[in-house]
């Protein structure tokens, strides 16, 4: 499968992105399972010479909501979300313009998830929601209610929650699947495995929203630990460069570049150095 939207926005290149990816999770989905483990993950990046086996785990153990060791299509939607921040594409995709559709549809998705996230905090209310797929994708927002109303119902409208970013993932991908002279197979669905809006009976310590947070949290402060080699609670630049993979050429220039563009970004004091709360939004 290669990608070939029909122009350069964001609704048709995600439109193609998306079955770019779901044609390689089926890949990679050997047994049919719709669960991909993260052994399996190393070993198809190590054998393209990725060798941070201790990255990969980190990005898994962000994104793996129900602690089951393993991740489905939309766990897998946004691994690759995260993973286009910091390493080429071509360790996914083996074909060059699939890797150039995929990331161009990310990155102009995350330029419009600022502009549209209001509380800067990656998730979506159903007004944050209305406003980006009204705005940015009108023509699938136009025959996408139904499918909104099903993952984002009324009664959780109207008790203030929110859409997390594994789930707002999968609803776009349900959108496109009945989107005009689509190509996305839509073959996971309903093989969706994430953290639900809100679990009933559950609140304060014992909810999962509260879980997941904390183990966010923990995550964050770790990174932050690490960058942060003065030991003086904030990271410069440099301190943050760090992390970046040893790669060579164009590749580490285009990481540094996005670096800092977002470094600058989310540096609102113009301090030169991030705090662990911009460090978060970074």
């Amino acid at each position: 499968f290669v990608a070939n939207p029909k122009d350069t926005s964001l609704q048709e290149l995600l439109s193609e992105a998306f079955a770019v990816i779901e044609y390689r999770f089926a890949d990679l989905d050997r047994d049919g399972a719709g669960q991909l483990t993260f052994r399996l993950l190393q070993t198809q990046l190590a054998l393209k010479g990725f060798d941070q086996e201790t990255t990969m785990l980190d990005y898994c153990r962000r994104l793996d909501v129900n602690n089951n060791g393993s991740m489905d299509f939309s766990e897998f939607l946004c691994l690759l979300y995260l993973w286009s921040d910091a390493h080429p594409f071509d360790l996914i995709f083996s074909n060059e313009i699939n890797c150039q559709v995929v990331s161009a549809a990310f990155q102009e998705m995350e330029n419009a998830w600022v502009e549209f996230d209001a509380n800067k905090n990656r998730h979506f209310s159903y007004s944050d929601l209305e406003k980006f797929m009204s705005t940015r994708l009108p023509k699938l927002w136009s025959i996408s209610r139904e499918e909104v109303d099903k993952h984002f119902p009324e009664d959780a409208r109207q008790r203030g929650e929110e859409l997390n970013f594994s789930k707002f993932m999968h609803l776009l991908y349900c959108c496109y699947c009945n989107y005009e002279g689509t190509r996305v197979p839509g073959k996971y669905v309903n093989n969706h495995d994430s953290m639900p809006l809100a679990v009933e009976g559950d609140s304060g310590d014992n909810s999962p929203s509260w879980a997941f947070l904390n183990e966010a949290f923990l995550v964050l402060e770790e990174d932050f630990t690490r960058f942060d080699t003065s030991g003086d609670g904030t990271i410069d630049y440099s301190e943050l460069t760090q992390g970046v993979p040893q790669t060579a050429g164009e590749d580490k220039l285009d990481i540094l570049t996005r670096l800092e563009y977002k470094f600058k970004k989310v540096d609102k004091d113009d301090t030169q150095t991030v705090d662990f709360f911009e460090f978060c939004y970074l």
